[in-house]
C-alpha cells in the first residue's frame, strides 16, 4: 500500500516517479490489447517478435519496480510524523490495489491475500508509529530530567 508514498517525499519523488512510470510502461506493454494494437509496428522492430510472441514475459518487470517503490514509500513514511499525512500516503495504494481490482471484476477470493497483507502492514505500521512516539516522549523526559539535574 506504500507503493505511491514515495511521491510524498521531496528527496525521493523523482526516483519513485521513475520506477512508477517504469512499472506502468511494462504493465501496459505486457497487455494483450496493447500488443495487438501495435503488432505491425513491433514486428518491424528488432526484438519485436519477442514481445508479440509472449507479452506476459514483460510483466516480470512490474513486481521488481513495485518492490522498489514500496521501499521508497516506506522510507518516505518514516520521514513523516503526522498521522494525517501518513494516511494520505496510503490512500492511492488502497484505491489502486484494493478497490479498483474489485470494480473491474477481480474475485474476492483472490483479493483476500491483498487484504490480509494490508491489514498486517497496518498493524506493523501503527505499532511502529506508536514505538517511535513513545521513544520520542521518553527521550524528551530524559532530556528534560538531565537539564533539570544539571541546573541544581
Amino acid at each position: 500500500m506504500l507503493t505511491f508514498a514515495g511521491l510524498f517525499s521531496r528527496r525521493l519523488r523523482w526516483l519513485a516517479l521513475t520506477f512508477l512510470i517504469y512499472a506502468g510502461v511494462f504493465f501496459l506493454a505486457s497487455s494483450r490489447w496493447v500488443i495487438e494494437a501495435f503488432e505491425p509496428l513491433l514486428l518491424n522492430l528488432p526484438g519485436g517478435e519477442f514481445a508479440v510472441h509472449n507479452p506476459g514475459r514483460l510483466s516480470y518487470a512490474v513486481p521488481f519496480a513495485l518492490a522498489i517503490t514500496a521501499g521508497l514509500g516506506m522510507d518516505a513514511w518514516r520521514e513523516r510524523t503526522s498521522m494525517r499525512t501518513r494516511v494520505l500516503m496510503i490512500v492511492p495504494g488502497i484505491v489502486i490495489f484494493g478497490i479498483l481490482p474489485l470494480v473491474f471484476g477481480a474475485h474476492q477470493e483472490r483479493m483476500r491475500l491483498v487484504w490480509v497483507g494490508a491489514a498486517a502492514g497496518a498493524v506493523v505500521g501503527v505499532e511502529r508509529a506508536g514505538c517511535e512516539a513513545a521513544a520520542l516522549r521518553s527521550g524528551r523526559r530524559i532530556e528534560g530530567n538531565s537539564k533539570a539535574g544539571s541546573m541544581s
